[in-house]
């Protein structure tokens, strides 16, 4: 028999020599369930694709586990290649295997086969010129860092809760799962229906929202859970691909297999692209990128090459078999690619955005803390388990005295961790342990780590922090698993704390310390930046149970736009298994059980992860007004809740366990609850503003006509803002020398009424030279502690009372704090630290921001198009003068590297998108810590002690041969009073005073009132502009004026390039000339800039020696039209 077999062999062989077979009818014939011959189909339903020159491929991506046997045959071809033994792994042809023939039915044991690994794929090929064979296997389509989903389920009373059903991925986000024919074929009738969950590594479900939901053509949410089904129907012989969105919990379906799509750039295949892909080509390092793909392993390119290179969305990119070039996507830019199975490609490039530069500087514990139960239509949504959400910016560690930072977190949290560090420019910084440090109860392990109330780290040869790069979470992390794991179940909290090396402003030694005796919930409001509110219980001792009262936290309050989540993980009563709160419970699959009262549980159990509770709105009849109340009860899954129409400062009271028993039973809830207490609602407790008025800051105070200071309550100069990150009102100065020692109260709504005074314990006058006993020194480890009134009268006001201001020149960040008490009895505190940036108001206009500056410190714009000027010189035109002591001329300005100390500057920014009247700010910084590149390839070129330097010259930009610094721009710091003339300490005139400002009131050919086109009109092309003015009143604090000495200015010069001086119909103009910039202002000239005027030439006022104008003067010495004049 063997010999006949080998001899029918042979004549297949012979016969095969001639047959021709057309290129596109060689397909493999195979099955994954070991039937008969008669059961076998096409793999994946598809022929092999020509690859031209005889050679035919397929590429099969495998979504199921096991023995896949096979034969490749050709159509309509009387016999099917096989391997010359039985049972052959095609894996082992090196590198490939010569066929030999049989027909369908011959020799049944020789077959080729592959075991098959879900999410592989395997390329087979085949080779008609020399009848050989081979395959490969490539890597998985579901990366290891990608959490895994699987299929569990079956069809009726055939119910598989394993994981031998994976779903495939190649970006994490979106799965798909394949019924192909082979498994639909098997059916008994022609349709059948297959019951399902979806369930996570971690055991975690997800299903429909009502039993036995079907899976439609559209998505569908999923929601966490373990008790009910999806129902799908399939039609026996055709193929499904399941798809479950896991990034924004939904599923659907599609009839057939999904094509494999893959996205190369040059000959490397980016990792995760199947249908779509993300690719950042924004780093500083960051080359083009030549795209092209494959669909389902056959090459498609463009038919001409494109280019992208600017911002914006490009649709219709068709790529094709026939086309051999590729798509060149710029660096610079971030791409979002998406990809149909046709092979047409959308890309949307956009700028980088630093996502953290919305979150306050400072550092934030973060990690994958939320439960994947929480739902993203009504609260910020879970995380993924496993993956450290970097984005969410909850947990801020604060300072303590000891200048060391902490922050506590539930204890019974399952989470991985590591800290994030924002710089003041919002640049990350990702920091953690030097290797993976595992954190757990006994159960597993015998013993806790670290033990009930000890400690773990906080050695400063093995517990230092390292920098981890590129946001990684797989290595350099703390693991959390839960202490509440039915062994230990000594609840409590984590206290994470790290030293601060204040010299390289990084984080160094971390310890971890456990607290039994304590409990921790938070309170997080909706404003953007907001960081989550710790709130405690505490207890006496483990075997007693946590008290279960109310925490109090101080909160700002701007009406119903305010609203709250607490972020919890206690669950106030698992007694009962068939009570509906402890069904709720389990449903988060996290292990929840009742802690025994040995362990101080009073029958509450913990979830594993935070739950967001919130409240559903209550409206009044006109369905659009939220109702406020006293009390409101909270659980999962609800939306935040606005707690007052009020604005203002408000004690609020959160008990973590108290609320409605029926909410924490309801669907959704997993037993969670809450109560947001709100004491005396109808009333705000403290003002809706706060802000520093005295004579210690700027611009808050006058003098009255006897010389007396007068408080300017209702100034808005010293204006606090609520900082939702550090839960404190606060105020960045910039002040001089000259205010230290000087004093200010806390204010309230800009009125006396509400303010807050010293204490019996001042501050420290001394500081930082001297530490007095019985004072504060106002820094984080010593706040100065104040006192609060809400009935002052400028009567009653005890100004021996008033706060002094300790510090000297420089940057600082004034934060105030109201923290709640026992009873009622509430601290009011302020700190002064170092400020790392100050924000400077200005207004654009004519596509420019413009403005003149003085700081007490040396300082620089962050960005580097702000120009920085003084006022060197003042160049009189001989040639325009009339001979009457009137004269023209043009100021100008150099061009400095930074803005130092006590000199008046003009900042100016010669390119701003913002419309006319938009105000904004200028960011600048301590010049000596500027990280901005300027000028150069160089960093910033900080001169250091420049004051006091010989060669003045080295802050300027550009060098001036034969020239010398200076600066006729006269700095103010604090507000002062101004006449058109200025007066020397002897109080000699010795020159005139000019203020930087916009006219904004020309008119274009306006003849009787009508504007017409008069192109003769002198006055045709007089518009908005700029210049220096002459000027009287009073400087803000912050600003600088034009002082021009009478040395260089012999002329009345009222007004600057005045034409004649008795002469007020003519439009009279000053010229200045800002260094490197061509036509600044108006666009119509070069190098000098016109900025005119039509103020009139002569000030015919008198004004007193001190600069008080008067309208009729009396007897006594005045100043008139820049002379002194005596009036008998």
């Amino acid at each position: 028999m063997k010999r006949f077999f080998t001899f029918l062999m042979a004549v297949w062989a012979l016969l095969s020599i001639s047959q021709t077979v057309k290129a596109d009818d060689f397909y493999i014939m195979g099955t994954f369930d070991g039937g008969n011959r008669d059961t076998w189909t096409r793999l994946d339903g598809k022929s092999m694709h020509p690859d031209g020159n005889n050679q035919y491929s397929q590429t099969y991506q495998c979504t199921k586990a096991g023995e896949y046997r096979f034969r490749f045959i050709g159509d309509g071809w009387r016999g099917e290649m096989c391997p010359y033994q039985s049972s052959y792994d095609l894996t082992q042809a090196s590198p490939n295997y010569t066929v030999t023939y049989t027909d369908k039915n011959g020799n049944q044991d020789n077959y080729f086969y592959v075991i098959m690994e879900s999410g592989k794929t395997y390329t087979f090929t085949f080779d008609n010129s020399n009848r050989t064979v081979a395959c490969t296997v490539g890597g998985s389509t579901s990366p290891s860092e990608f959490e895994k989903l699987y299929l569990i389920g079956g069809l009726f009373n055939d119910w598989n809760d394993d994981t031998t059903r994976p779903f495939t991925t190649t970006n994490g986000k979106v799965y798909e799962y394949v019924f192909d024919s082979d498994y639909t074929n098997k059916f008994n009738k022609e349709s059948d229906d297959y019951y399902f969950r979806v369930k996570t590594a971690t055991s975690q479900q997800y299903q429909p929202q009502t039993n036995d939901a079907p899976v439609e053509t559209e998505f569908t949410s999923a929601n966490p859970g373990s008790s009910i089904v999806w129902k799908f129907t399939m039609t026996k012989g055709k193929s499904y691909t399941l798809i479950f969105d896991y990034e924004n919990k939904r599923i659907k379906y599609l009839e057939g297999v999904s094509k494999k799509i893959q996205l190369l750039n040059g000959t490397s295949e980016l990792t995760g692209s199947n249908r779509s892909y993300t690719l950042d080509l924004s780093g500083e390092t960051s080359s083009d990128a030549n795209i092209t793909l494959t669909i389902d392993g056959v090459p498609y390119g463009l038919a001409t090459a494109q280019t992208i290179s600017a911002a914006g969305t490009t649709s219709g990119i068709a790529f094709t078999t026939e086309g051999a070039e590729a798509l060149t996507l710029k660096a610079g830019l971030i791409y979002s690619l998406s990809v149909t199975e046709d092979g047409k490609m959308t890309v949307e490039a956009k700028e980088k955005v630093n996502p953290y530069k919305v979150a306050g500087a400072g550092f934030y514990l973060v990690g994958d803390f939320m439960s994947p139960y929480n739902h993203s239509d009504v609260n910020p949504g879970g995380d993924i388990p496993g993956k450290i959400n970097y984005e969410r910016l909850y947990f801020k560690f604060e300072q303590q005295t000891d200048g060391s930072y902490k922050i506590d977190i539930p204890a019974c949290l399952t989470a991985k961790m590591q800290i994030l560090g924002i710089s003041v420019d919002g640049v990350p910084s990702v920091y953690g342990p030097s290797d993976i440090v595992d954190l757990y109860g006994a159960k597993d392990h015998g013993t806790a780590s670290p033990v009930t109330d000890g400690s773990v780290g906080g050695n400063s040869k093995t517990d230092n922090l390292v920098v981890v790069n590129d946001f990684n979470d797989q290595i350099n992390y703390w693991n959390l698993v839960t202490r509440n794991d039915g062994v230990t179940d000594d609840d409590g909290i984590y206290e994470v704390s790290f030293t601060f090396d204040s010299d390289s402003k990084t984080p160094k030694i971390w310890t971890i310390k456990h607290n039994s005796l304590k409990r921790v919930v938070y309170l997080l409001s909706n404003a953007q930046g907001a960081t989550a509110q710790p709130l405690y219980d505490s207890r006496i001792a483990i075997p007693s149970g946590y008290s279960d009262v109310s925490s109090a936290s101080a909160v700002h309050l701007e009406g119903i736009t305010s609203k709250y989540f607490v972020l919890g993980t206690v669950v106030r009563d698992l007694s009962n298994p068939d009570s509906k709160i402890y069904k709720q419970a389990i449903k988060a699959d996290d292990g929840i059980h009742m802690i025994s009262d040995e362990k101080g549980g009073k029958q509450c159990g913990t979830h594993t992860k935070f739950f967001f509770l919130g409240a559903d709105p209550v409206y009044e009849s006109d369905n659009t007004t939220i109702v406020t109340k006293s009390s409101y009860q909270l659980t999962a899954n609800k939306p935040a809740v606005a707690i007052s129409k009020l604005k203002g400062n408000k004690i609020v009271e959160v008990n973590p366990t108290k609320g409605s028993n029926d909410e924490a039973g309801e669907d959704n809830s997993y037993g969670m609850q809450a109560e947001i207490y709100v004491p005396n609602s109808s009333k705000i407790d403290y003002p809706n503003s706060i802000s520093m008025v005295g004579p210690a800051i700027p611009s808050t105070t006058t003098t009255n006509v006897d010389g007396t200071t007068k408080w300017l309550w209702d100034a808005t100069a010293g204006d606090m803002t609520y900082d939702e990150s550090d839960h404190c009102y606060k105020l960045v100065l910039n002040t001089s020398a000259d205010l230290y020692g000087k004093t200010f109260r806390f204010v309230g709504d800009h009125a006396i009424t509400q303010n807050w005074y010293e204490d019996g314990t001042p501050a420290n006058v001394k500081y930082p030279i001297e530490k007095v006993e019985g004072t504060s020194e106002a820094t984080v480890a010593d706040p100065n502690v104040v006192n609060y009134t809400s009935d002052c009268t400028e009567n009653t006001i005890v100004h021996d009372s008033d706060i002094k201001w300790n510090r000297g020149a420089g940057l600082w960040t004034v934060r105030f704090y109201i923290i709640p008490g026992k009873d009622n009895k509430n601290t009011f505190q302020y700190t002064i630290t170092g400020a790392s940036k100050i924000y400077i108001p200005v207004t654009a206009h004519m596509g420019k921001l413009l403005r003149t500056y003085t700081s007490a410190v040396d300082v620089v714009p962050v960005d580097a198009n702000v120009l920085i000027y003084a006022a060197q010189s003042y160049t009189k035109k001989n040639e325009n003068n009339t001979g009457s002591g009137d004269e023209t001329g043009t100021v100008k300005l150099y061009r400095l590297k930074y803005i130092p100390a006590n000199q008046g500057v003009v900042l100016y920014s010669p390119n701003s998108p913002l419309g006319n009247g938009t105000p904004t700010k200028l960011e600048v910084v301590p010049a000596y810590s500027a990280t901005v590149k300027r000028y150069s390839s160089d960093h910033f070129d900080y001169v250091k002690g420049w004051a006091d330097s010989q060669e003045k010259e080295s802050i300027w930009v550009n060098t001036h041969e034969n020239e010398t610094w200076n600066n006729f721009l006269v700095p103010v710091l604090t507000d002062t009073k101004i006449t058109q003339f200025y007066f020397d300490d002897q109080n000699k005139w010795t020159g005139r005073n000019f203020a930087f400002t916009r006219y904004s009131q020309t008119k274009t050919g306006q003849a009787n009132g009508v504007i017409t086109d008069n192109t003769t009109d002198p006055d045709s092309k007089k518009h908005d502009y700029f210049s220096f003015f002459r000027a009287a009143g009073t400087v803000k604090a912050s600003y600088s004026y034009l002082m021009l000495p009478r040395t260089i200015m012999e002329g009345n010069g009222q007004i600057l390039d005045q034409s004649q001086d008795n002469d007020t119909k003519l439009f009279s103009k000053s010229m200045v000339w800002f260094e490197g910039i061509d036509a600044p202002m108006d666009n119509e000239t070069t190098g000098i800039s016109e900025l005119k005027n039509n103020v009139s030439n002569t000030d015919a006022a008198y004004y007193t020696l001190q600069g008080v104008k008067v309208a009729k003067p009396v007897k006594g010495i005045y100043i008139h039209q820049g002379k002194k004049v005596i009036i008998k």
